[in-house]
C-alpha cells in the first residue's frame, strides 16, 4: 500500500539541489487536437527561473495528506498488461524518442474531452535511492535506483488583458498563453515502500469529484478507482433513493460520520486496513435509521467488491455539524428547563424572554 511517507519522499525530491528530472518533454493541444510538440530538453541546461517553474508544476502531482482524494492508488488491469509494458519501456528505459512520445501523446489526447487548451508534461525522473538507517538517516550506499514517468496534465489559457504604460501613451500588452497548475497526471512506475512497484501507478487529481476514469484505465492500464468524493456522492445518492427526504439524508450522514471516525482512528492506532463491508455499513446505520439494510445492500452494488477505507466516507464538515446540532440541542433543552424554574418561581417575565428567543431560534 501506497502511504504517506512513500508520497511525501518524492515530493521533498521536488528542489534545486536534489531535482529528480533529467528531462522534459511537451504537448499542446487546442480543440482537443494536438497543435505542437516540444521534444525533450534537459532540465540541467534551463534557466532558474523556468527550472523552478517546472519543479513546481510536477511537484503538484504529489499529495501525501490526500490519499484517497487528490491522490489514488492504482492497480494494474490485467487485461491491460500491453500498456502497462510500454510504459515500463519508457519509464524503466528513459525511452524519449519521438514515436514513443508520440503514441503517449495521442493516448492521452483520445481519452480527454476538454473545452480549455491544455499542455502535457513528461517528466523523466531518476533517484538513487540511499540505504536509510532505522533513525531515518541516510547511508551513502545505494539501494536502488528508482526510474520514473512524472505527467502533469495543465490548463493553458490566455492571461488577463492588460495596458502597458509607455512614456506618451498606453498600448495593450500582448497576451500571452499561460500554464496553469495541473487537473490530473500521474506517477509511474509508483513509489512504494521505498521501492519501484510497476504494477501500480500513482494518479492525482486536483478536483476528486471528477477524475478522469479513461484515463487509469485506457492510458495506465489500471484499474479503475473512486475518489472519496466519488464514494461519497454515491453513497448519499443510495440513500436518497431510499430516504427521499433531504433532510434526514444529511442528518443521517452527519450521525454516521462520527461512527465512521472512531473507526478511523482505531484502524490508524492499530494500523489495520479497515474497509467498510456492506455489513459494517448496515451495522453503522441500524442505530440511525430503519432503513439500513436497504442502503447497504445498493451500497454494496456500487462499491462492486472495492470498498472504500471509512476516513472516505465521511468528512469533517459533517461531523463537525453532528456536534454543533447536539451542541444546539443541548443548548435548546437547557433554555427550556431554565424557562420552566423561572416560571414556577414567579419570574414570568423573563420566563416568556427566553419562549420567545427559544420560538425565534426553533
Amino acid at each position: 500500500m501506497i502511504t504517506q511517507k512513500d508520497i511525501a519522499e518524492i515530493k521533498n525530491l521536488h528542489k534545486e539541489e536534489r531535482c529528480p528530472y533529467t528531462h522534459v518533454a511537451a504537448c499542446y493541444v487546442v480543440d482537443n487536437a494536438i497543435s505542437c510538440i516540444v521534444p525533450p530538453k534537459s532540465m540541467l541546461e534551463l534557466q532558474n527561473e523556468e527550472f523552478f517553474k517546472y519543479l513546481d508544476i510536477a511537484k503538484n502531482i504529489f499529495q501525501p495528506k490526500s490519499i484517497g482524494g487528490k491522490n489514488l492508488e492504482l492497480k494494474v488491469n490485467y487485461e491491460g498488461l500491453e500498456i502497462v509494458d510500454d510504459w515500463k519501456n519508457i519509464a524503466l528505459g528513459q525511452v524519449m524518442d519521438e514515436e514513443a512520445l508520440d503514441a503517449v501523446y495521442e493516448s492521452i489526447v483520445a481519452n480527454i474531452s476538454s473545452a480549455e487548451n491544455y499542455t502535457i508534461l513528461l517528466y523523466f525522473g531518476v533517484y538513487d535511492i540511499m540505504v536509510r538507517t532505522e533513525d531515518g538517516n541516510d547511508l551513502d550506499e545505494s539501494e536502488e535506483v528508482y526510474k520514473f514517468i512524472t505527467c502533469a496534465i495543465c490548463p493553458t489559457a490566455l492571461e488577463k488583458p492588460s495596458l502597458e504604460m509607455q512614456e506618451t501613451k498606453i498600448e495593450p500588452l500582448d497576451r500571452k498563453w499561460i500554464i496553469g497548475k495541473p487537473k490530473h497526471g500521474f506517477c509511474y512506475p509508483a513509489f512504494e515502500n521505498r521501492s519501484a512497484d510497476t504494477t501500480k501507478a500513482l494518479y492525482y487529481c486536483s478536483n476528486p469529484e471528477y477524475p478522469l476514469h479513461a484515463l487509469m484505465e485506457n492510458v495506465l492500464g489500471m484499474e479503475r478507482e473512486l475518489t472519496g468524493a466519488e464514494y461519497r456522492a454515491d453513497l448519499k445518492g443510495t440513500i436518497m433513493g431510499i430516504v427521499k427526504s433531504e433532510e434526514e439524508v444529511q442528518q443521517y450522514q452527519e450521525e454516521l460520520a462520527v461512527r465512521l471516525e472512531s473507526i478511523a482512528r482505531d484502524a490508524e492506532v492499530e494500523q489495520k486496513d479497515t474497509r467498510i463491508t456492506p455489513d459494517m455499513l448496515e451495522s453503522l446505520l441500524k442505530p440511525i435509521t430503519e432503513h439500513a439494510a436497504a442502503v447497504a445492500k445498493e451500497y454494496g452494488k456500487d462499491c462492486m467488491g472495492k470498498y472504500p477505507k471509512a476516513e472516505l466516507l465521511y468528512t469533517k464538515k459533517q461531523r463537525d455539524a453532528y456536534y454543533a446540532r447536539k451542541q444546539k440541542q443541548k443548548g435548546k433543552e437547557l433554555l427550556t428547563r431554565a424557562s420552566n424554574s423561572l416560571a414556577r418561581a414567579g419570574f414570568g417575565d423573563l420566563a416568556g424572554e427566553i419562549e420567545d428567543y427559544l420560538y425565534k431560534t426553533r
